[in-house]
Formats: structure tokens, sequence, C-alpha cells
């Protein structure tokens, strides 16, 4: 009887005596089914063939990334650098909005511009520097408050001079450096600002040849598993294995990032690492 008082129809009681043999049948199958799949995990028989999994092709237009992650991979296995197979892939040609020869020589020129002024405290000269480019480069608002700045803070410094580490790669792309190398020992900048203020920003952007963006997604794709090494390394508190630097692999990957609007189209102060 309900609490309500009501009593049940013959109906109703039939109906919960269906729902009751239902529930045991449901009940049942589920216990099969955790024994069938108990039974597909265990070792085959001694002489029986152990069942092939199935492995599905990959989907379209996941071909060339996971192609470049497989080599990625080699070079990892190669240097003796842990990785772990899940990671993502990067993106594939076709997949963003390449960046104009422009926009990446105003990105390289911008981070050249704060790199120096923080290593060399010389305020007048980048600021001259930049009042000539200022309606073809854009900075960044925190790119701008240090410009501006004529005694910027000793933390201010030491993180802006690291910006030449990211302008390497887009140098790189642009054509200006043969080969990025291996993200270990801090890049000389002076070839960078001799490049910068020898010439016009419109000869900059002339002289540029554009590497093909399949090479660039392999730096990208390389990169964002160097970097997952070194980071894992730190939560593991050991030091970074193979001799990589964790403070150039972040430059680096952000800049490798921002090629491929990893934000979207967000300022180079929000482009994020993620691995």
């Amino acid at each position: 009887m309900l609490r309500s008082g009501l009593e049940l129809g013959p109906g109703i009681v039939d109906l919960g005596r269906r729902i009751g043999e239902w529930s045991m049948a449901i009940r049942l199958f589920g216990r099969l089914a955790g024994l069938l799949a108990i039974l597909a995990s265990a070792p085959a028989a001694a002489g029986a063939p152990a069942p092939q999994p199935s492995v599905a092709p990959p989907a379209q237009g996941e071909a060339g990334p996971l192609a470049r992650k497989a080599r990625s991979e080699a070079i990892l296995t190669a240097e003796g650098v842990p990785f772990i197979a899940w990671l993502p892939l990067v993106e594939d040609e076709g997949d963003y909005r390449p960046r104009s020869a422009e926009e990446i020589a105003g990105r390289a020129f911008a981070l050249t511009l704060v790199a120096y002024k923080a290593s060399t405290g010389d305020h007048e000269g980048a600021n001259e520097a930049y009042a000539k480019v200022k309606d073809r480069v854009v900075l960044s608002p925190t790119e701008i408050d240090f410009l501006r700045d004529p005694q910027p803070s000793d933390q201010d410094r030491i993180h802006f001079s690291w910006q030449s580490e990211a302008a390497y790669p887009l140098f790189w792309m642009l054509g200006y450096v043969d080969a990025l190398g291996r993200p270990e020992d801090q890049i000389d900048p002076d070839p960078m600002v001799r490049l910068v203020s020898g010439r016009s920003f419109d000869d900059l952007v002339a002289g540029a040849r554009l590497r093909p963006q399949a090479e660039m997604l392999d730096a990208l794709d390389l990169t964002y598993r160097y970097h997952w090494a070194v980071r894992q390394a730190g939560l593991d508190g050991v030091p970074p294995p193979a001799k990589l630097n964790p403070d150039v692999l972040m430059e680096r990957h952000k800049a490798l990032n921002w090629l491929v609007r990893y934000n979207e189209d967000a300022s180079w102060d929000d482009v994020t690492t993620d691995t």
C-alpha cells in the first residue's frame, strides 16, 4: 500500500511485476557483458593466435599531422627525450590563416626592439627606432608600456631581454636565419639587431623568403613535444632532458604558436604555450 493510503489495482501490480523482471534481465545482461570484456582482455591461450586489434585509418586531414608527430617522436627517441604518445596533434596546413611576411616582420621587429632596450638600456634609441615604423609595426600593450618607461624595473628588463629568443624563429620563418637548431643555449641577438637597424622596414619585408608552412609546422610539433618534456621534468623535480633550455623553449613555442594563430588573433601578450 502506498503511503497515501491508496490501494494498488491489479493492472498496476502486474506492471510492477514486469518492471521487476526487466530489471533482473538488465542486471544479468550487464554481468554477461562484463564477463565478455574480461575474457576479451585475457591473454590468448598457448598456441592460439592473439586477436589483432582493429586500427581505424586516419581521419581525412590527419595523415599529415600523424606523420609529423611520428617524425618528431623519432627525433625525441634518438635524443633520449621522453614523450607521451597521446599528446594532441598540432595544426596542419589549411587549418589556419597563415601570417603574411609583413605581419611576421613586424612582430620580429617589435620583439627585437624591446629586447634591445632591455639589454642595452638605450631608451632614446629604441623609441627613435620605433617612431620610424610605428605605422607598420604593432606593439602589444605591455611592450608599449615598457618602451615608454625611461627607467623600467630590473624584472621588466630581464623579461623583455628574453624576447630575442621569440624573434629568432620569426626571422627563421622569414628566411633570414638558416636553421633553428636545438633549443639549448641562448642565441646571440646582435645579428638580429643589425638586421633591423641596417635596412628599412620595407626592405626587411621585401627581402623575406617565407619558408613552407609544412616546415614551420614540423618545427612547431617538435618544439611542442620538447616543451612538454621540460615541463614534466620540472614537475618531477629533475633536470631538463638532453640539455633542453626551458626558457628558450617557452619563447620559441610562443612565437610558433603565434604564427599559426593558436589563440586566434589575440594580442602577443595573450598567446599561450599549452602542453
